[in-house]
C-alpha cells in the first residue's frame, strides 16, 4: 500500500508542471484572442473615422465651389460624393413599409 501512495504521489508530481503549462498556455491564447478582437475593432473604428473624414472634406470643398460659384466643380464633386445612406438599406426599409402599409 506504500508503494502503491508513493507511486501516485511521483505520478502526480509529474504531473503538476503539465497542468500548469496548460493552464498558462490556455490563459495566454484567451489573452491572445482578446487582443486580437480589440485590435480588429480598432481597425473598424479607425476605418469609420477615415471615411467620416473624407465625407466631411467632400463636403467642405463642395461648399467652397458653391460659394465661388463654380459651377464645373461642383458638378464633379456631385458626381463623385458617396451616398448619404446605405441604398440597399433603404430599400429594404422601403419594401417594409410598402409590405405593412
Amino acid at each position: 500500500e506504500m508503494e502503491a501512495t508513493a507511486e501516485l504521489l511521483t505520478r502526480q508530481r509529474k504531473e503538476l508542471p503539465v497542468a500548469k503549462e496548460q493552464q498558462q498556455l490556455r490563459q495566454e491564447e484567451r489573452q491572445t484572442n482578446e487582443l486580437r478582437n480589440l485590435l480588429e475593432r480598432r481597425k473598424r473604428e479607425h476605418a469609420s473615422l477615415v471615411a467620416q473624414q473624407h465625407e466631411l472634406h467632400q463636403k467642405h470643398q463642395l461648399i467652397r465651389a458653391m460659394q465661388s460659384d463654380d459651377i464645373v466643380a461642383v458638378s464633379a464633386l456631385k458626381t463623385t460624393a458617396p451616398p448619404e445612406k446605405h441604398s440597399w438599406a433603404a430599400s429594404l426599409l422601403k419594401d417594409r413599409k410598402l409590405s405593412s402599409g
